[in-house]
């Protein structure tokens, strides 16, 4: 059975003036809403659009829905710039932010699991219980605030007067710190961890 939309306020208006309810007041009430004309709306699917170089190739201008999996090539810039606000496809909206990576403690989830099967498992546990248990776990670990790992190295140029300088190889920071390479770990100005093989430039 297709789902019948009718607005809000009018639905607790009907509800209001039948507040004690006899066999013959919910009858009333039941065809009242019956006979309310629905609203012509659509339910709100929100998605977003994913690159998609399956179709023409790397460089190519196409892209996937996110919902439906339609995919639309586009001859110049992107869906956005091109004032695609909807995937002509299905209908979505396309306001939804791409899905990202949320980071959590894996050693930490795996204690929370051993600790769950230890107290609560039993044989009447279903593989599809274990799943729904287990997936309100992933759901309820913490998200660990992280960076992307960047790896550089320093690049060592010893000056005139026979002083030692490093630059680093992501950002190009120079120190003059003559224990920058032993001592370092990290670039100073960009963060990145420099634990990258030294390379001929």
């Amino acid at each position: 059975m297709e789902s019948k939309y009718i607005r809000a306020d009018l639905f607790w208006n009907k509800i209001a003036e039948n507040m004690f309810f006899s066999a013959r007041e919910k009858e009333k009430i039941r065809v009242a809403i019956e006979n309310e004309p629905g609203e012509d709306v659509t339910p709100a699917v929100h998605a977003h659009w994913i690159p998609d170089e399956s179709e023409t190739g790397e460089d190519s201008n196409t892209y996937k829905c996110s919902s439906c999996g339609g995919v639309q090539i586009i001859i110049y810039g992107t869906p956005k710039e091109n004032g695609w606000n909807y995937c002509p496809s299905c209908g979505a909206k396309m306001d939804e932010k791409e899905k990202q990576m949320r980071p959590i403690d894996a050693d930490a989830l795996e204690k929370t699991l051993r600790d769950w099967i230890r107290d609560h498992w039993t044989e009447a546990f279903t593989g599809d219980d274990a799943a729904s248990e287990f997936a309100d776990m992933i759901e309820r670990a913490e998200t660990i605030d992280t960076n992307p790992t960047v790896h550089a190295y320093w690049i060592e140029r010893r000056a005139n007067n026979g002083n030692v300088h490093y630059t680093c190889s992501r950002c190009g920071k120079e120190v003059s710190y003559p224990y920058a390479k032993k001592r370092w770990k990290y670039c100073i100005e960009c963060g990145a961890k420099m634990d990258e093989e030294d390379r001929d430039d």
